[in-house]
């Protein structure tokens, strides 16, 4: 069976009773065994009432200190209870209230871990609303919050994720990624960084929520109908998954369009010609090779070239200025 030397520590290991093991559940309803042996085959142990609870939809602790034990029963009683479409019965309510300070004892990496269990659910939003009525949120961190605009955005995920260009951008991109990035961004950036501290958010995480703050301030600065080179250039050194926590967070008909066609359209957008092509030409490689090739790809984007001749031809009138010294024209910055 298990016990705590103090409370929140990891359970240690000791020789005990099947009665004594099953009394340290989480739950009533995960008191309930099964005999094994001989002539007891199939008979039901039920010490504590849990066959009882699961028939009236409870969730109930087996005593008044189980919280103070292990505060992360706390996040597993929310995370059956939306599972199962049960009730924490009223008095676990209360020591659930009243064992709230102990989160605090519990390092960052169980509480996600925790968090990250009920992301994986069927259904995400009950459970972090229910988080958040509960108070739990804010015991973890006090900029910690839920709205309404981000369980719209936890609903877009699933057809986001079906699309089949979004799909083929981001690979094999899993909602749990997703439903993180979507939570913490709508923190201010102090709040951020101080809530992705203390739950030790991954960096892959950590990295798409700052990406989708640049992502969303690059695509603000476009001009209202921007040309798709615009757009292209504004995002193209965004990872696909970052891109997607702004596509799934977006209220914005302008945004969302916008990330659509680039994902869609223009982001799989090449050049005929290649630094290769140049070399061929006895071009030296340099840095004009980028502006050569940004200009050309500008052209395909926007209609300028519609095929691998007109391209050569723009970049016959780019080398001439060149060799005349005359800077060929840039996109618009």
């Amino acid at each position: 069976t298990e016990f705590y030397r103090e409370p929140s520590a990891l359970p240690e290991i000791e020789r005990g009773s099947i009665k004594l093991d099953l009394h340290r559940r989480d739950f009533t309803i995960n008191t309930l065994a099964v005999r094994l042996d001989g002539a007891h085959l199939g008979e039901l142990l039920d010490f504590y009432n849990g066959r009882l609870d699961l028939q009236r939809g409870l969730i109930r602790v087996l005593h008044s200190l189980s919280f103070i034990d292990d505060p992360t029963r706390i996040l597993r009683a929310v995370r059956y209870e939306q599972r199962l479409n049960f009730v924490i019965e009223p008095r676990t309510a209360e020591l659930i209230a009243d064992a709230l300070p102990m989160m605090d004892r519990v390092t960052g990496d169980r509480i996600r871990h925790e968090i990250e269990r009920a992301l994986k659910e069927a259904g995400p939003v009950r459970a972090m609303h229910r988080l958040y009525d509960l108070g739990v949120m804010h015991q973890i961190h006090p900029a910690l919050c839920w709205s309404q605009e981000t369980a719209v955005a936890y609903e877009r995920v699933p057809k986001i994720l079906k699309d089949p260009d979004w799909l083929a951008a981001s690979g094999t991109a899993s909602p749990l990624f997703l439903y993180f990035a979507l939570w913490l961004l709508p923190l201010k950036a102090d709040e951020k960084e101080a809530a992705m501290a203390r739950l030790k958010v991954r960096k892959a995480t950590r990295d798409d929520v700052i990406s989708a703050v640049d992502i969303q301030e690059s695509l603000a600065e476009l001009p209202q109908t921007p040309k798709p080179s615009e757009v292209v250039f504004a995002l193209r050194f965004f990872l696909p998954r970052s891109l997607l926590v702004v596509r799934a967070a977006s209220v914005d008909p302008r945004t969302t369009e916008l990330l659509d066609r680039y994902v869609k359209e223009w982001m799989g957008v090449k050049t005929a010609v290649t630094g290769n092509t140049l070399r061929e030409m006895g071009l030296k490689p340099g840095p004009e090779f980028a502006v050569i090739l940004d200009r050309l790809l500008e052209a395909r984007l926007d209609g300028e070239v519609k095929n691998e001749t007109e391209e050569k031809e723009l970049l016959a009138k780019i080398l001439h200025l060149a060799e005349k010294h005359v800077e060929p024209p840039h996109r618009a910055r």
